[in-house]
Formats: C-alpha cells, sequence, structure tokens
C-alpha cells in the first residue's frame, strides 16, 4: 500500500467525491504492479519531482557493456550470445565449455557484381538469320499466291542468336588459384542470352612439348580432341582463351599460333587472369592500338590495327584483344564484335605472320653468342652476375640453396 500522503500528493489537491475514491481504489487492486526499474528499485512511486526520488547507489552506475547506466535508465536490449571462431579439426574449445560445432559461412564471390558483366555483354544479343532452321513468311506467301495463283508456302529463315562460344582455358599449374573465377565467368556467358551454345574446354598447356597442342573437355577425362574442332567455317563463333600466360608454351610462340588459327575465321580474345598491372611479365607482346573492325562479327585477320600516340612503328600480323573480366574491358570488345562501335582504342598482342619456333630461338642464340658453352664455369658467373641487378642478384644466392 501507498503511504497516505504519497497518494494526498497524486490527487493534487483537487477535491474528490468518496464514490470516485473507492472506484480508484479497487482499479488500482486489479492493475498488474509497476515495472521496476532495471537497476533494482525500492518500489517507491516516482512522482517526476527530483526532490523525491531516492538517492541513487554505487552499483546503480558499475561499469557494464555499454558503460555506466543510472538504474532509472532501461538497457539497450538483450545481451548477444558469443560464440568463439576456431579452425577445423580443432576438435575441444579452449576453455573446455564444450565441443565445437562445423559452422558454414557464404564466401565472397570470386567475380563481384555478376549483374554488370551480364549488361555489359548484350550487344552480342542480335539476331541473325538461322542457317538450318525456317518459317513461313506470310507477306511473301500472300503475294507469291496473288501473283501465280499457286497456293504455296514462301519460307524464309529464322531468326536465331547470332553466335556461338568457346570458351578455352589454360590447364597449367599457375592457373589452379583461378578455376573458381573461370566457373562464375563461364556461368556469365551462359547467362547473358547471347549465344547459341557456349563450350567449355581445357589447354594442357605444359604438356605442349610431349603431347602437342590439344584440347580436353574438362567434365571428365576423356581423349584428346583437336584444336581445329571448334573453327567454324561460317565465322560465327567466338574463341575466348583465359590463361596467365606464363608458361613456356606462349613464350615459344606455339600458342600465338593457335591464336593465329582460330582468328582467321572468328573473333578471337585473350581473357587476361592478371592484374593489369602484372601483364608486362608475362610473355605476350602488348601493344596499345586502335582496333577497327571493318564488319560484325569479323575475324581478326580482317581487323586493322594502328598504334596510339606514342606506340612506336606499326607491329605487323594480326592482333588479339587482351581483356580483363570486368566491363570496362568486356564491355567495348563486346560492342566492336557487334559492330555497334567499328574502332576501339586497346591492349592487344601482335600475333606476327610466322610466330617464332623454339628451335629458331636456339639457333639465334647460339649464333650470337658461339663460345659459350666454351667459356670456363666462373667466366660465366662473372658474366651473368654483370647482367643482373643488385637486388636480382641477391635473389639468385638465396635460391641456390633451394633444390
Amino acid at each position: 500500500m501507498l503511504p497516505l500522503e504519497h497518494l494526498l500528493r497524486a490527487l493534487g489537491g483537487h477535491p474528490i467525491e468518496a464514490e470516485d475514491l473507492a472506484d480508484a481504489l479497487w482499479l488500482a487492486a486489479r492493475l498488474p504492479p509497476p515495472a521496476r526499474p532495471s537497476g533494482g528499485g525500492s518500489g517507491v512511486l516516482d512522482d517526476g519531482d527530483p526532490a523525491h526520488r531516492p538517492p541513487p547507489r554505487p552499483e546503480d552506475f558499475a561499469p557494464g557493456p555499454g558503460g555506466p547506466r543510472p538504474s532509472g535508465q532501461p538497457p539497450d536490449g538483450p545481451p548477444r550470445p558469443q560464440l568463439d571462431l576456431y579452425l577445423p579439426g580443432v576438435g575441444d574449445r579452449a576453455d573446455d565449455t564444450g565441443t565445437a560445432s562445423p559452422l558454414r559461412l557464404p564466401a565472397p564471390r570470386a567475380l563481384p557484381y555478376p549483374h554488370r558483366l551480364v549488361r555489359s555483354l548484350r550487344p552480342l544479343t542480335r539476331r541473325a538469320p538461322s542457317p538450318d532452321r525456317t518459317e513461313l513468311d506470310e507477306e511473301a506467301t500472300v503475294q507469291h499466291i496473288a501473283d501465280t495463283a499457286l497456293w504455296l508456302p514462301v519460307l524464309s529463315p529464322a531468326p536465331s542468336r547470332w553466335l556461338d562460344l568457346a570458351l578455352v582455358v589454360d590447364d597449367s599449374t599457375s592457373m589452379a588459384v583461378w578455376r573458381e573465377t573461370v566457373q562464375e565467368f563461364l556461368s556469365v556467358l551462359v547467362s547473358v542470352g547471347a549465344f547459341r551454345s557456349v563450350q567449355h574446354w581445357t589447354l594442357p598447356t605444359e604438356e605442349v612439348a610431349t603431347r602437342g597442342v590439344v584440347l580436353r573437355s574438362p567434365a571428365g577425362p576423356g581423349r584428346d580432341r583437336s584444336p581445329m574442332e571448334i573453327i567454324d567455317p561460317t565465322g560465327r563463333r567466338v574463341v575466348l582463351v583465359v590463361s596467365d600466360c606464363i608458361s613456356p608454351a606462349w613464350s615459344d610462340g606455339t600458342l600465338l599460333r593457335l591464336l593465329r588459327t582460330w582468328g582467321r575465321t572468328g573473333p578471337v580474345a585473350l581473357v587476361q587472369s592478371l592484374p593489369r598491372g602484372m601483364w608486362e611479365r608475362s610473355a605476350l607482346d602488348l601493344r596499345a592500338v586502335r582496333l577497327h573492325a571493318p564488319a560484325p562479327g569479323a575475324p581478326n585477320i580482317l581487323q586493322t590495327h594502328t598504334p596510339l600516340l606514342g606506340q612506336g612503328d606499326p607491329a605487323h600480323g594480326m592482333a588479339v584483344p587482351v581483356l580483363e573480366m570486368t566491363p570496362l574491358w568486356l564491355g567495348p570488345w563486346a560492342s566492336l564484335v557487334s559492330g555497334e562501335s567499328p574502332t576501339w582504342d586497346t591492349m592487344v598482342t601482335i600475333v606476327p605472320e610466322r610466330p617464332a619456333t623454339p628451335a629458331a630461338d636456339t639457333a639465334r642464340l647460339r649464333q650470337e653468342d658461339p663460345a659459350e658453352e666454351e667459356l670456363p664455369a666462373q667466366k660465366r658467373l662473372e658474366r651473368t652476375k654483370a647482367h643482373l641487378s643488385p637486388a636480382a642478384l641477391r635473389l639468385a644466392r638465396h635460391l641456390a640453396v633451394v633444390p
């Protein structure tokens, strides 16, 4: 029960009838009790007057997760449970309170914002007459009946998707870290809806010296296939080669000859898995040029290129665009192939008419220094050190003890 003075103070000195007071007391007995303050109050009614509030206690300002908090201030919310994370296979928790349970967390995307890549490739979603499907041309049929009085249908090629796509992925050891990125890139190419078919091939570049240039299906072990199988004589197949271009097959000209073979019948582009700042470390002969395509879907052999300002003399050979897996590179390339933009300033690798062979390179080096093999080991070491930078020489010394 509240003290009488608190009741009189709550009434505020207003005149009240006995019947109203009895009703208020009857109703107060049936109401739920007031909520206690978070700090544990004494149950005394707080009428808002600071003079009548109980003095704060020291425990009301004890430091907590949110800092000091008066007893009359409600907490931010229920405390959130906290758990410790451990690497797989650790076993029991460090505090011996239980065993750890596996927790699955979503992995980040290898290709951020794939919808932007899809939009950048939309210029390729054009239609072309199908080479194997026909449909009824109603207007031409009616005109033919009116002219000849012969009720014969007139058929015309049905519109279909314009291009096929062959995605050829370098299968060297250094490309193992890009497998997830390649899989997401393949999903993007399929979801564009611009290609009649999307083929996925792997190119074992490290086996070129023993087995030659072959293609394989990534679905499972199978027989080697010839690279000539993906050539479309009608010129309606695009070839995208994904590689970091650091295997020996790129530097000796073998794969450059393959790009030139594919580039004779259709568009070919090289998708670099490395970021732009590392392209110069690969085996590519990079040039900044202005590409010009004479027609939509023109093969690389028919495209012309001129060096940009300050890039030296024109290089003779076929230009293969080098791209990143970003909309800034794929979008302009798609516009060039589709004919929306006939010119494009970009980076290319020049494939000469006759790329050098390994035997020719070896003969050229021996001709420049025929007496190299005849020099003593110490003389050859001194000659090598004269061409190395101090950092490269220190690196060579550290690597000399590595098997």
